[in-house]
């Protein structure tokens, strides 16, 4: 065990509320038992800003851009939070994009979820005619 790591302590700030920790032990030979192997660390939750923007789009006619990374600290508060967008009442909404339905057929065969390199996605709902 070793804490004199020049890396010590390991900040990482995110906007998510869900945390995965894994460690990997390196150079272990057969004479290491596995199960004396472990690690400490503390975490903390700080509740964030919330997003100034709203998500929420209704209109006419518009245009959306999305920029990544954020520019400001504010636009960082509103990342991972799903946009809603609505036509007018009797009108309908235009998309166009490129990438790949999931679970439709691409050049190579049927796209399943794991073979997204990315985890962005685009849901389409209808409602009520």
């Amino acid at each position: 065990c070793s804490n004199s790591d020049p890396q010590l302590p390991f900040v990482y700030t995110s906007n998510s509320h869900i945390l995965e920790l894994r460690f990997t032990v390196d150079n272990m030979t057969a004479l290491d038992d596995y199960r004396n192997m472990g690690f400490e660390g503390t975490w903390e939750f700080i509740r964030r800003p919330g997003c100034p923007r709203s998500k929420r789009l209704r209109g006419a006619s518009g245009e959306i851009q999305f920029v990544s990374p954020s520019k400001t600290l504010e636009e960082g508060n509103c990342e991972g939070q799903p946009w809603v967008i609505e036509p007018s009442e009797s009108r309908y909404l235009y998309v166009k994009m490129t990438g790949v339905v999931v679970g439709g057929v691409g050049k190579t065969g049927v796209i399943r979820r794991g073979q997204c390199l990315t985890s962005n996605r685009v849901e389409i709902h209808a409602g009520t005619t």
